[in-house]
């Protein structure tokens, strides 16, 4: 689980002297390249240069740079910085997957990290989970009451992770999903995203042989397999498109990742996502629901819906762990086989059934398939006498093999184990048989790195096996065995679904069970990061956009072309490059017809839409409290170079001083260009203002205007508090008090905790506050670190008119909400804190309103903060 926080800056200069004195001997990130062949979602490492600096202090893409901790020791990549008390294998190895992974993380949060010429974002991997709250300790100051194996702390924006498992394919995931969050905490600076794409997007497989790795895997096999865990909660319970929407669309674990899958795995679903995803990133869902803004972006949702209720009924897992562990290594399924329940075998179900024929589907094992061995096959299901095979690897002990026939621990075992095939019925009628391997097959297995596979056919009265071994270009050995079956058990056997199993040692196990899937792609040669290799993604998306943008006042030239390359997006190469010719040849009247057809604003955002250029404005960590100072980010995914002139004005007028003049600025074709600013701040206002950002550019295509706003002070500055109260229970308890039930008297004291007399108490917002930070009340300094409690805060809001608002608060833990005496919000919940992580319409009457929030405490942190 991801937690965030947010963490006030630090202010010691010695220690900021010394961490600056620390980076000069720190490698630049241009001397630690990653060069990595990117192919669709897999990645291959061709050379990525790790250093270790020891306690050389790299600079970080984070809020701050991050402390040393005793114990642990600096590694640097290219992009990331590695704060390990693990050894130094492991260590690399960390680096080297994060390197990986991150060309599929820009491309599927459409980010890049700041700052890369000299910063790295940071990952912490302490040996326990008591080390990594220290080292959280020592870097962020405060304790994390440890709830997983990874988290991404709000504040500095480092992700922080610890063996929580003993299994590889584990702390991968956990590293890569934790990193996916860092990078859009330190592009973003106010959120981590939503967490059905960092389940669905980590969920990979990873080739260490070859250093490959490949992400967004919809289906594959190890105990983190949330693609299993989503689906079998839907066929139990089916959950309508509306109400994933509403409550389960931010999910970790299974129904966040097949929620997020859902729309990934269509073209013209997953265009549609990424509009979505931007606006999220904006912070639109702080002000409305995901429905409305769902509803916005798809249309009505009971369409949609019909869509999904498919989907979802044509969706099967491959693979269903039943009993410890195993890895996923490539193709290979790695067993550590010592099961859970010693009187049996590692167990992982594969979902099919013999008698069921393969059928070509692109979310089915969809990561590298390995080409079948000669010394497997032929394979076939859904015939009158199929067959499958495996390949099994003893090279690391154990036995290792497939079982047919499955219902639960009953089953076909069809293994080998020490020089032998066994074959032998759990549950069924057939007796144990042994069958010492030749001694042909097994020097040619040895020769082969005690590798050997097996194919096994159903006929209509026998069970046919073969053992082959040896690997080109030396002979291929083999011996074949059959027994006989009776009718009910053949019945079994072609209509149940299959097992892996494993025991003793870690044997690998490759299974051969489908003969319809597409061929793989030369993954040595470069593609683009989407599902389908699709070249002209950022050109369509631009599209989607506009079209998105205009609605009804939409050019019928701009939707022509829109569906045109759409149609192409999952065809061969050469009908996909056919979408960026016609894109080329269309887009200039395109823009023409759009600057024809709609008001001018809406027209020139729409126009920087079809141009693939897009802007952000980011509150720089120089910000201090008399200090502004932003960078606007203006990044070009088109074909052509753009020019012009960037503005800036604040709302309230005069919240912020003098603002800078305009500034020139020009960003190439397939370029990122940065603009910053620094100007002084009035010191004594408090009240939360708005930059406004305006982009006035042209290109040799069209004009275009984009705007963005970023918000200082952002939250409410000033709170009355009281407390501790008796709240006996966690955040999911609400142990009403007197105080709420009458109007709040600031003069009156009330008897609190253990009957002890507390009386209301003054928050304000710093002098020091950096004019990005929130002003968050720190309930545990205010009214103690006690445990099971309440308090109660109180602010008056001054409306110009009577109006409906909506009101953004966060809370560690549990709140409830009150606007002028009438309840308006409860969220009992225990959590950490995060800004506004609840939103609420309110109403607001002409003049002062009363605003009353009552905060929960289970134990740890104690906080809550909100804006209006």
């Amino acid at each position: 689980m991801t937690r965030l926080v947010h963490i006030p800056a630090l202010c010691c200069a010695a220690w900021l002297l010394g961490t600056l004195q620390a980076l000069a001997a720190v490698p630049p990130p241009s001397e630690t390249p990653a060069k990595i062949i990117v192919s669709g979602r897999t990645s291959t490492a061709v050379d990525i240069q790790i250093v270790k600096v020891g306690q050389e202090i790299p600079e970080s893409a984070g809020d701050r740079s991050l402390p040393n901790t005793p114990g642990f020791e600096w590694y640097v990549s290219q992009h990331y910085a590695l704060k390990s008390q693990m050894d130094e294998g492991f260590s690399r190895m960390i680096l080297e997957v994060s390197e990986l992974a991150l060309p599929h993380w820009e491309a599927l949060t459409g980010l890049e990290p700041p700052d890369q010429d000299t910063a790295r974002m940071c990952i912490v991997y302490a040996k326990s989970a008591d080390d990594v709250v220290k080292a959280i300790q020592g870097d962020l100051g405060f304790t994390w009451t440890v709830n997983g194996g990874g988290v991404t702390w709000w504040g500095s924006w480092a992700a922080y992770n610890y063996p929580s498992g003993t299994l590889q394919y584990h702390r991968r995931d956990l590293v890569i999903h934790e990193n996916l969050h860092m990078l859009q905490g330190v592009a973003l600076r106010n959120t981590a995203g939503p967490e059905g794409f960092t389940y669905g997007g980590a969920q990979h497989v990873y080739d260490p042989a070859k250093k490959q790795l490949t992400v967004q895997c919809f289906d594959r096999a190890p105990i983190n397999n949330f693609t299993d865990q989503g689906l079998a909660a839907l066929q139990k319970e089916s959950i309508p498109l509306r109400e994933m929407a509403e409550k389960h669309s931010g999910d970790g674990g299974g129904l966040g990742t097949v929620y997020t899958h859902f729309f990934w795995s269509d073209p013209d679903r997953y265009f549609r996502l990424c509009l979505w995803r931007d606006e999220y990133y904006r912070g639109r869902l702080r002000w409305e629901s995901n429905v409305v803004l769902m509803e916005d972006i798809f249309g009505p949702l009971d369409a949609l819906n019909a869509e999904w209720e498919r989907w979802v009924k044509a969706r099967r897992a491959t693979f269903h762990h039943v009993d410890w562990g195993w890895e996923q290594e490539g193709n290979a399924l790695k067993a550590y086989g010592f099961p859970w329940d010693k009187a049996y075998w590692s167990q992982m179900n594969i979902q099919y059934a013999p008698s069921e024929a393969a059928e070509y589907d692109p979310l089915r094992m969809d990561y590298p398939a390995e080409p079948m061995p000669p010394t497997v096959g032929p394979v076939k299901r859904g015939v009158e006498e199929p067959s499958v095979g495996y390949l099994a690897d003893l090279s690391e002990g154990g036995w290792v093999g497939l079982g047919l026939g499955v219902t639960e621990r009953n089953m076909c075992q069809v293994v080998i184990m020490d020089g032998k095939l066994v074959v032998e019925g759990k549950g069924m009628p057939i007796a144990r048989q042994e069958f010492v391997l030749t001694e042909r097959v097994q020097a040619a297995g040895k020769n082969d790195g005690n590798c050997y596979g097996v194919t096994i056919q159903i006929k209509q009265a026998e069970l046919a096996v073969t053992v082959r071994a040896g690997a080109p270009p030396g002979p291929i050995a083999a011996m074949e065995v059959s027994l006989p079956v009776d009718e009910a058990s053949r019945q079994q056997m072609m209509a149940q679904y299959m097992a892996l199993i494993a025991k003793d040692g870690r044997p690998r196990i490759t299974p051969f069970i489908d003969d319809a899937r597409r061929p793989e792609p030369d993954l040595l040669k470069p593609a683009p990061a989407n599902r389908w290799r699709f070249p002209a993604e950022p050109e369509l998306l631009g599209l989607y956009r506009a079209a998105w943008r205009l609605k009804a006042k939409t050019p019928a030239s701009l939707t022509r072309l829109k569906d045109a390359m759409l149609a192409t997006v999952d065809e061969d190469p050469a009908t996909q490059d056919t979408a960026l010719a016609l894109y080329q040849k269309s887009i200039a009247k395109v823009a023409r017809d759009v600057l024809k057809g709609a008001d001018s604003a809406t027209a020139h955002a729409a126009t920087a839409d079809l141009m693939g250029i897009s802007m952000r404005a980011l509150i720089d960590r120089e910000t201090t409290a008399d200090q502004a100072a932003f960078t606007v980010e203006l990044r070009s995914k088109g074909h052509s170079p753009a020019r012009g002139e960037v503005l800036l004005a604040a709302e309230p007028e005069g919240t912020l001083g003098d603002l800078p003049p305009a500034r020139p600025v020009e960003v190439g074709a397939g370029e990122t260009q940065r603009v910053s600013w620094t100007w002084k701040a009035p010191a004594d206002r408090t009240e939360m203002a708005t930059v406004r950002v305006v982009a006035a550019l042209e290109s040799d295509v069209t004009e275009m205007r984009l705007t963005d706003t970023v918000t200082l002070r952002p939250s409410i500055p000033c709170w009355w508090v009281i407390g501790p109260f008796d709240n006996q229970g966690d955040g999911t308890v609400d142990t009403p008090q007197a105080i709420e039930q009458e109007p709040v008297d600031l003069g009156k004291a009330y008897a609190g905790k253990d009957g002890k007399e507390v009386r209301w108490q003054k928050s304000e917002r710093s002098a020091e506050a950096k004019l990005s930070d929130e002003h968050v009340v720190d309930l545990a300094k205010l009214c103690g670190g006690e445990t099971n409690v309440s308090a109660y805060a109180v602010t008056w809001i001054i409306s110009p008119q009577e109006q409906d608002a909506v009101l953004a608060i966060g809370s560690d833990d549990g709140l409830v909400v009150w606007v002028n005496g009438e309840r308006v919000h409860a969220n009992l919940v225990s959590r950490a804190y995060g800004p506004m992580q609840d939103r609420m319409p309110i109403h607001l009457k002409a003049g002062r309103n009363e605003l009353l929030v009552k905060v929960m405490q289970g134990n740890g942190a104690w906080a809550g903060g909100a804006g209006a």
